[in-house]
């Protein structure tokens, strides 16, 4: 982000600033593995270029960070560098985004596929840390426990923590609680939602 290179040109190191409350957006190509077996290594490159750009694109509508991509994995925040109210709804309409733009796209790639999305609200920290290939990242529980909401989501759906659910009140139509299985062993409940 803009602001966060101007601190590291200006000398400041080891960035790390700690926000309240954020949502972690993680989206995922369903059996990507499977889908790209006979697929040529410039086909694979190329719809996952025209799927994360067209991602890019409606995450900087919004202004959501998108933080990086893992492969065929997709991650964005809502609520840093800037804290914003709203941030949950925000990440929520942009990940039902994502999956109506996936569908739209089917037509122009050479092997039809679907993705999942998982979110996650709460406390994360956020910043730049080594010497070489400086990346803007975050950390903590509230990432850990979004990847787990976004494994356990469906094809073509969002999968919301409680967490998230909570701050989205009445704006979306919410299918659950669904337990969810991880390897922490914790009590962990998830929502798919969509459009009233």
């Amino acid at each position: 982000p803009a602001e966060i290179a101007g601190r590291l040109r200006t000398g400041e190191s080891n960035i790390a600033d700690h926000f309240e409350d954020a949502t972690v957006i993680f989206a995922d190509v369903v059996g990507f593995g499977k889908i790209t077996a006979r697929m040529k290594a410039y086909e694979i490159v190329g719809c996952l270029n025209q799927l994360f750009s067209e991602f890019d694109r409606l995450a900087e509508d919004v202004a959501v960070e998108k933080i990086k991509t893992i492969g065929d994995n997709y991650m964005a925040v809502a609520g840093v560098p800037r804290p914003r109210p709203g941030h949950a709804r925000t990440a929520a309409k942009l990940a039902l985004d994502m999956i109506a733009a996936t569908a739209r796209l089917q037509p122009r790639l050479p092997v039809p596929f679907s993705i999942r999305v998982g979110l996650h609200s709460g406390p994360v920290m956020a910043g730049v840390i080594g010497t070489r290939k400086f990346a803007y990242d975050v950390w903590g529980d509230t990432v850990n426990i979004a990847a787990r909401i976004e494994a356990a989501s469906q094809p073509n759906r969002v999968l919301i923590s409680a967490a998230t659910a909570k701050m989205l009140g009445g704006d979306f139509k919410m299918d659950g609680p669904h337990k969810i299985d991880n390897k922490e062993q914790r009590e962990l409940e998830g929502f798919f939602i969509s459009l009233l």
